[in-house]
């Protein structure tokens, strides 16, 4: 007899965390559209994630004719992996660096066009510059120049 309870309180708490497993399986993809608000994960995002000048919710408009992007990035990629802009036009990125997820040398975002110098984490620091071609953000460790393994890339068209 004690046997078959214990079977059965077997069977109860296999069932038990099954279910909570799979539950738990779809809170997290019911959260997966926060990746691009929260920096404080160290998550990298899918390098198809883009925003454009139609994107209001990633961006401003100015009244001088600028248009502004935000940029939060860590060690291990960031939520904007590609920007298409408008030839000509002026452009602001302010990047973002998470104080989680980041070695506390900070990181320094490269270009052909603009660099943004030294970021430590938990600071920001915004560039400036006329969209005149297409070129790519390589990320560094700023301390030791050491490349990450993403690009953040600057679709002019």
């Amino acid at each position: 007899m004690a046997k078959k309870i214990i079977g059965l309180l077997l069977v109860i708490l296999i069932a038990g965390g099954a279910a909570i497993w799979v539950m738990g399986d779809d809170d997290s993809d019911n959260n997966a559209g926060d990746l691009l608000d929260n920096t404080s994960q160290s998550s990298q995002p899918e390098p198809d994630e883009q925003v454009t000048e139609d994107e209001t919710q990633d961006e401003s408009q100015l009244a001088n004719n600028t248009t502004e992007f935000i940029v939060n990035a860590d060690d291990n990629g960031a939520d904007v992996m590609r920007v298409k802009i408008t030839r000509g036009k002026t452009i602001k990125i302010t990047f973002n660096v998470s104080q989680n997820g980041t070695y506390h040398g900070g990181l320094q975002f490269k270009s052909d066009v603009v660099s943004t110098g030294a970021i430590a984490p938990g600071d920001s620091e915004t560039v400036t510059f006329t969209a005149d071609q297409s070129f790519d953000f390589v990320p560094y460790w700023y301390a030791g120049q050491v490349k990450k393994d993403y690009v953040i890339s600057i679709e002019v068209e």
